[in-house]
């Protein structure tokens, strides 16, 4: 979105919250899609930094990925875009030879940061106000299941398993 809406990096702490609470001030992400970044984002650093992991809450959140995909693609891509129904891939995770898949994503993700300096016209001739309204009313036609909606009401210590330790005065 920095690129495609031509806003230059944060030149401190550019870390992805940081990247995320920028793009809500210029109103570019409406509350859902901000929703979605946040859980993706703490799930994310969970499972990197406390080895934390969860079959049935990596699968609502690969839901949550392909419905912030679709508001992607009706912002910054096609405005008309109907999406498929979302499917469940088949666990293929035995199967991999993971260094070679990152490799192929990794090459995948340069070719299209190379697309993305170049964005489709249709879509980037209209103003930044335009497409604000848009993701605002987009997002706001995202339907989410009861497993996603319940997994969006819960804390974010409460997803990653953390309990919280309140010490009460007498």
């Amino acid at each position: 979105m920095f690129k495609l809406e031509t806003i230059p990096e944060l030149k401190e702490d550019n870390t992805q919250a940081n990247r995320i609470k920028f793009l809500i001030s210029l109103g570019l992400l409406p509350k859902d899609i901000q929703n979605i970044l946040y859980d993706i984002r703490i799930s994310r650093n969970d499972a990197v930094h406390n080895s934390y992991e969860s079959t049935q809450k990596s699968e609502t959140l690969l839901q949550l990925a392909y419905k912030l995909g679709i508001w992607f693609m009706q912002i910054y891509g096609n405005w008309n875009f109907e999406p498929l129904a979302f499917e469940m891939p088949e666990d293929t995770s035995g199967d991999f030879d993971f260094k070679a898949v990152i490799a192929v994503l990794e090459d995948r993700m340069n070719q299209l940061d190379d697309k993305i300096k170049d964005p489709p016209s249709n879509v980037m001739d209209v103003s930044i106000d335009d497409r604000r309204n848009r993701a605002n009313s987009s997002a706001g036609k995202t339907k989410f299941s009861e497993e996603e909606t319940r997994y969006r009401q819960v804390s974010p210590k409460q997803k990653t398993g953390e309990t919280e330790l309140k010490l009460v005065l007498l």
